[in-house]
């Protein structure tokens, strides 16, 4: 669109030599030379040009959200977590890890521990090394992991609710 208006220009400049813009009176809109027509066009020319590349820009960025939606389906990511046994008792460690294919770069796992009654007894922030693996230990006979029952351990990274996972430990005695 530039070029056309730049070579507009060119030609402009050159008719001013050769053209009187007395010539161009329209006597029913009043005097009105050559170049305030040619300039009224552009101007308008430039407008459109604009809004044109406004449309451009929205669709871009429509195009862009469509495919980081085809991505995660044709890559889905998941993630998972587990503990070296089922049972155990309040004076135990329970080992946790778990993997994430194709982790957020720099993000961590956040997890979080529930009683049976739904009480937070632990959170934490696991970091993923370069295979996309993580883990950590918890300590059964903290004061507040007093309760029997099963205890749930939640893993996400991201606010990705399809990078969530969770496991179920029961502690006993």
């Amino acid at each position: 669109m530039k070029k056309i208006i730049v070579m507009v220009l060119i030609v402009i400049s050159f008719l001013v030599g050769s053209i009187s813009s007395a010539s161009f009176v329209n006597a029913t809109e009043g005097s009105h030379s050559p170049f305030d027509l040619i300039f009224k066009s552009i101007k308008n020319l430039e407008q459109k040009d604009n809004i044109l590349q406004n449309q451009v820009n929205a669709l871009q960025t429509q195009v862009d959200k469509l495919n980081s939606e085809v991505n995660s389906l044709l890559h889905p990511t998941t993630i998972t977590v587990s503990t070296d046994k089922v049972v155990y008792d309040h004076n135990s460690i329970i080992m946790v890890s778990g993997h994430v294919d194709h982790p957020y770069p720099g993000q961590d796992v956040g997890m979080k521990v529930t009683s049976p009654s739904g009480n937070i007894v632990s959170a934490a922030q696991l970091t993923v090394d370069s295979n996309g693996d993580y883990t950590t230990k918890l300590n059964t006979a903290s004061p507040i992991w007093t309760e029997n029952g099963v205890y749930t351990i939640y893993v996400q990274q991201g606010d990705d609710q399809s990078r969530t996972a969770t496991v179920h430990v029961e502690v006993i005695g």
